[in-house]
């Protein structure tokens, strides 16, 4: 191709399968979506060194690619870009990712190690699902989110170093890794259904509770009225959507209640708060439209966004005085809600600044 030419325009190239090699301007700055799908003859191809942008499923089912280096300048790569390229065993990303797209190296069966770049904050959902051979990867300081799927059987993955930063493990994120060995930070405030489910992280108790790492509860899968949470477990979650569960016991030990952890239990009605809670996690009882009361203990400081959402019949929760922070919408449609509350706390200025209900406790 000649020089000048700016944009590789969507599906340029796709089903050539007898395409093995091309030669790309340096002028290049966008390879648009689709362009070499299914170019399954193609082994190799050196990327422009000005290039900026890789759209998506750009090298879909690329079947004999079998490395890649990504120029520094790109900052985007699209969804898919790399799906099904079952050859690729070594990638290089560039400097100036923000994120790693959704399916971006899903199927790289043969990929066996990557170096996340720093300055990416977010993996997205199934990114890495399905890359057996992917022994090693090196994640970033700067990472926040690992999404749903993202590493899903990923069977040769061995370590995992989870950086500090890391707030969400979405569902079935590490789901498969039969082999996985890695300690899960402690500001992650969120781990989705199934997210460490067939690997050695896993620990059943009585086949109810699924409890990973240090003590974070990540799945409940009974269907009794009343729950007593095992002692020793500090985070809870995988309540979600449950709609058997009517009360909930929890050991002192529990110093946070996790993202969406009891979100849309229709039938919970009260939940035992334990004297060592700290922390209520955004959507933690979103839903939940049969509580009718809580206490909360002294030791809380915060109460996440949309926490209380929806709760219908919820009329009245104690609010400490250590409460710093309640987040955006925290009892947003809770029409029978009074807030208890103390002078001059962070409790009473929300209500003020919000219109809730409340009475000052002395």
């Amino acid at each position: 191709l000649q020089e000048g030419i700016l944009r590789l325009g969507n599906n340029a190239f796709e089903g050539c399968a007898s395409l093995r090699e091309i030669r790309l301007p340096q002028s290049i700055r966008v390879i648009e979506k689709e362009a070499f799908r299914q170019c399954a003859s193609l082994s190799a191809i050196a990327l422009p060194d000005q290039l900026r942008e890789i759209g998506d499923n750009a090298f879909h089912s690329c079947v004999k690619l079998e490395t890649i280096t990504v120029p520094d300048a790109v900052t985007t790569i699209g969804e898919g870009a790399f799906y099904g390229c079952a050859a690729l065993k070594e990638v290089r990303l560039p400097p100036r990712l923000s994120s790693i797209s959704v399916g971006t190296f899903q199927k790289c069966g043969e990929l066996k190690s990557i170096t996340i770049p720093e300055g990416v904050q977010l993996i997205g959902g199934a990114a890495f699902s399905g890359c057996g051979a992917l022994s090693g990867i090196i994640l970033p300081q700067s990472l926040k989110r690992i999404e749903e799927e993202a590493f899903y059987a990923c069977a040769g993955l061995k370590s995992v170093e989870l950086p500090p930063a890391l707030a969400y493990i979405g569902e079935y994120a590490f789901y498969g890794c039969l082999n996985l060995a890695t300690t899960i930070p402690a500001g992650v405030t969120y781990i989705g259904e199934g997210a460490f489910d067939f690997t050695p992280m896993e620990k059943k108790e009585s086949e109810r509770f699924v409890i990973v790492g240090d003590g974070v509860l990540t799945q409940y899968n009974g269907s009794d009225q009343v729950v007593t949470v095992p002692d020793g477990v500090k985070r809870v979650g995988g309540f979600h959507r449950n709609e058997s569960v009517q009360m909930v016991l929890l050991p002192n030990s529990v110093v946070e209640i996790g993202e969406g952890a009891f979100r849309a239990c229709t039938a919970l009605m009260s939940v035992h708060m334990p004297l060592g809670l700290q922390t209520i996690e955004e959507r933690a009882f979103d839903g939940c439209v049969s509580l009718v009361g809580l206490t909360l203990p002294d030791t809380v400081t915060r109460i996440g966004g949309w926490a209380f959402l929806g709760c219908e019949q919820l009329q009245t929760l104690v609010v400490p005085p250590g409460v710093t922070e309640i987040g955006e919408g925290a009892f947003y449609n809770c029409p029978k809600l009074t807030l208890q509350v103390y002078a001059g706390s962070a409790a009473e200025a929300y209500a003020l600044s919000m219109r809730i209900p409340f009475n000052i406790l002395q």
